[in-house]
């Protein structure tokens, strides 16, 4: 694994910077097999992250760790776990609260799905879909922003259309369903292969949109619960899978499309949207040494972390 970080360039653009390893983090029980790393959220210093098949009570519950800097801080268990949730294959970090997702969660119906929120280490709600069905995979991707929390369920078979996907708003201060997102509710869409929030800004990918070519991939954004704008790739390939990772801040969308295959076959790359009435695209990253399979942009972490929200990583 290995970081790309760029950095909002004087001129608006973006510039490659250069970034040196301050820190190795391990778990503190580390075990076969956990998959530690594989999801990562940070926000001002805080680094939280999962391990999705940890053997807790049972069989690949899924467990969450919390650092500050180099200090582990605390381990985080679900309530209610059971086999295989994959507790902590997505997480998702603002101020003193944490999101994870545990889309194999059986509460509803079996791999419905479901999303913890913690607040101070200690769960405060646990959110599944008001619709929720078998296979839905709700808490495949989370997202919050102050008292809203966004959970994708790409596998979510709307109005009967297989995984076309959906994603869900909830408001931590009732803890309430406020709506339910959808795309355009094509066939395998996976909408909700991602999630993002910022203020009133919601943005969900769907990575597997057909419109600029088959599996080429798309983003959602919604203003509230309305949708305002849909966003495709300006030299979308077939299966670049745009969409499968997003994040947002102010008025920028980073979203990476990890087969894209411009400077190599799945070598990768990022695109970057700006909200200048309309959405458009304003750049498009690649690695400087990029190779075949690199994945560049299979996920995309908080820039929020770094200090300058000018500044992201993204990750093969």
């Amino acid at each position: 694994m290995w970081l790309v970080l760029l950095a909002a360039g004087s001129a608006g653009g973006l510039i490659e910077v250069s970034v040196s390893q301050v820190a190795k983090l391990t778990a503190h029980d580390a075990g076969e097999s956990d998959r530690f790393g594989a999801t990562v959220s940070l926000y001002d210093g805080t680094v939280v992250s999962g391990a999705k098949f940890k053997d807790e009570a049972f069989e690949d519950e899924g467990a969450v760790y919390v650092f500050n800097a180099t200090l582990q801080l605390a381990k985080i268990v679900p309530s209610d776990g059971g086999v295989d949730d994959e507790f902590g294959g997505a997480v998702a970090v603002y101020g003193n609260r944490i999101v994870v997702g545990a889309r194999y969660d059986d509460d509803v119906a079996t791999d419905a799905g479901a999303a913890y929120v913690f607040e101070g280490y200690v769960q405060i709600a646990k959110f599944t879909a008001s619709d929720g069905e078998e296979d839905d995979h709700f808490g495949r991707s989370v997202a919050i922003f102050n008292d809203t929390v966004v959970v994708g369920a790409y596998f979510e078979d709307g109005n009967g259309t297989v995984d076309a996907g959906a994603a869900y708003v909830f408001d931590l201060s009732t803890g309430t369903q406020v709506c339910k997102l959808t795309g355009d509710s094509e066939p395998e869409d996976y909408f909700g292969s991602s999630v993002a929030v910022y203020n009133n800004t919601i943005v969900v990918g769907a990575s597997r949109d057909d419109d600029a070519a088959e599996d080429a991939g798309a983003l959602y954004v919604f203003e509230g619960c309305r949708r305002t704008a849909k966003l495709t790739a300006s030299d979308a390939g077939s299966g670049d899978y745009l969409g499968e990772s997003v994040g947002i801040y102010e008025k920028r969308i980073v979203s990476g499309a990890r087969f894209h295959d411009d400077l190599a076959s799945n070598a990768g790359a990022v695109y970057v949207f700006d909200d200048a009435d309309p959405w458009s695209q304003v750049a498009k990253l690649t690695a400087s040494d990029a190779q075949e399979d690199d994945w560049l942009g299979r996920s995309r972490k908080s820039w929020r972390a770094t200090g300058n929200p000018g500044i992201f990583l993204a990750e093969p």
